[in-house]
């Protein structure tokens, strides 16, 4: 992977299975610190832009360690698995208690977010839940 600019970070998206219904796990890097962590029951090809990005709905898990951005296995204490089924580059990654926004790009080898960019936009919701709007195209 090529060096991130200093304003690009990684999103991950890991496939978790064996602990629950299958889901994916989307975890934001920040500057430093833990990973940002969202379990959302949807398709992967919906996060990934199988087309025009769209919405869905995730929970807010505590904070990753920064380890899973590379890590596939088995999960400690009879957890299931994760399998990364997507790194993407995370551009521009503004965060506030109850809302985020960002860009990502599919091509980690290009760091740039002029090519193939997809805006997320993302709020808490009155339910506890974390609502995901996307614009753009990831190809």
């Amino acid at each position: 992977m090529a060096p991130l600019s200093p304003q690009s970070r990684r999103a991950v998206l890991l496939l978790h299975e064996g602990h629950g219904a299958a889901h994916i796990d989307l975890l934001l890097e920040r500057d430093d610190g833990p990973l940002v962590t969202f379990r959302a029951p949807v398709p992967v090809t919906l996060l990934l832009g199988d087309g025009v990005a769209a919405a869905f709905e995730a929970e807010r898990l505590p904070d990753h360690r920064r380890v899973y951005l590379e890590y596939e296995g088995p999960v400690s204490s009879n957890r299931g698995t994760v399998r990364r089924v997507a790194t993407l580059l995370l551009h521009g990654f503004v965060e506030s208690p109850a809302s985020l926004a960002f860009d990502v790009s599919s091509n980690p080898a290009s760091p740039s977010p002029s090519r193939s960019v997809a805006h997320w936009t993302a709020g808490l919701d009155s339910r506890g839940l974390w609502r995901f709007d996307g614009r753009g195209r990831l190809e």
